[in-house]
């Protein structure tokens, strides 16, 4: 607890189930932390905002635009991407990659030739892809890559260490998969009928949570 806070005002916007402000997503990230989520300031900015890691002062980085609802932020090399929109990390300015999946983008991690994202991508161009797709970064172009998972495999998370990318499926199987090639390089499986399955990149590790809604056989 420390004599810290946003230097932010809030307004109320009115949502389906009464009038709230919800901050859903947080990142810090060279100096500004970034906030993501379904809210308005009284200075106008709406769904992303910036401010001093240091002192919590309103950052003069401001997004092109207004961003849609944001549930999660992520760097990717010269953008913040918020929600499936880049914008450009010095000027807040949009740039031209917006793929766009049905139903959204649930995750992003760097790869060779540019980024895997996580989102409805089944089927695109005649290929099982497990939700999984590499997208470059200028064109919004799908690459021809995809992972070697089963096409019943879909995955719903995704991170990266900065070499390999990490999913995880719903049916709570964890996999290693190689971004150059999308070999899967190891699994683990957590057995069947898990309802929670998060993971958190850390000083080399990997830490998994797994909740079942049943005590799983031995």
């Amino acid at each position: 607890d420390v004599p810290w806070s946003v230097g932010l005002a809030f307004q109320y916007l009115s949502g389906t189930y009464g009038d709230y402000t919800s901050i859903a997503a947080l990142l810090l990230d060279g100096g500004r932390l970034y906030l993501g989520g379904y809210f308005r300031t009284s200075d106008g900015r709406a769904g992303l905002a910036a401010v001093d890691a240091a002192s919590g002062q309103p950052s003069s980085w401001r997004a092109e635009s207004p961003a849609p609802q944001v549930g999660w932020l992520t760097r990717l090399g010269p953008a913040v991407v918020a929600a499936g929109v880049a914008f450009d990390v010095d000027t807040g300015a949009q740039l031209p990659w917006r793929p766009r999946p049905w139903g959204g983008i649930a995750g992003v991690a760097p790869a060779p030739e540019g980024a895997v994202i996580v989102g409805n991508f089944n089927g695109i161009e005649g290929e099982e892809r497990s939700n999984l797709a590499s997208i470059d970064l200028d064109t919004g172009a799908i690459e021809p890559w995809s992972v070697a998972l089963s096409q019943w495999s879909i995955v719903d998370r995704l991170d990266t260490d900065g070499t390999f990318l990490f999913a995880i499926t719903r049916e709570g199987r964890f996999h290693k998969i190689d971004p150059a090639t999308g070999a899967v390089l190891g699994s683990l499986d957590f057995g069947t009928d898990v309802f929670l399955v998060r993971h958190r990149i850390s000083d080399g590790r990997i830490i998994v949570a797994v909740g079942h809604s049943a005590a799983p056989a031995e």
